[in-house]
């Protein structure tokens, strides 16, 4: 019996409804098994207090269990993951609104699979300090993961 690999893509779209619709929509996409969205398109509907992603029948959609409150933008969140609804997923909570955490099982494999948010800062050590402290985060969750799962795969996009 051949096992299918697992299919993920990994996209910023731009803060752009368009390209995250037509990422969703995509019969080539509907291959993929995650999407892991950074800059993701996001509206508040009137009466909403919180920001809603474009939902779709394929896809469900997995936001950070973080938000940060910005101007004008009380839920704001930089990352997140589409899981293809054939695949079970169980979100892991993290205390970064850059970051998504999920863990799956696939056939007798088990992976966390990690979408982060680095933004562009225009010097090298502020660079680093975000690099550093986004991969302290993700190390610390692949540690408790792997405390109870240890034969778990860590994909980090």
């Amino acid at each position: 019996m051949s096992v299918k690999p697992l299919q993920v893509l990994q996209w910023n779209v731009g803060k752009r409804r368009a390209a995250q619709l037509s990422l969703l929509n995509d019969e080539e996409t509907n291959n993929f098994d995650l999407l892991l969205l950074t800059e993701t398109y996001r509206f508040t509907p009137e009466g909403h207090s919180r920001p809603l992603v474009s939902q779709h029948h394929q896809w469900s959609a997995v936001l950070p269990t973080t938000f940060v409150t910005a101007l004008h933008q009380p839920f704001n969140f930089r990352s997140m993951i589409y899981v293809n609804k054939r695949i079970q997923a169980r979100q892991i909570a993290v205390q970064s609104a850059d970051i998504t955490a999920i863990s799956i099982k696939v056939t007798e494999d088990a992976y966390l699979i990690v979408s982060v948010y680095i933004p562009r800062i225009r010097t090298i050590p502020d660079n680093l300090r975000i690099l550093e402290h986004n991969l302290e985060i993700i190390q610390q969750l692949y540690d408790e993961a792997l405390r109870q799962q240890p034969s778990l795969h860590l994909i980090p996009c």
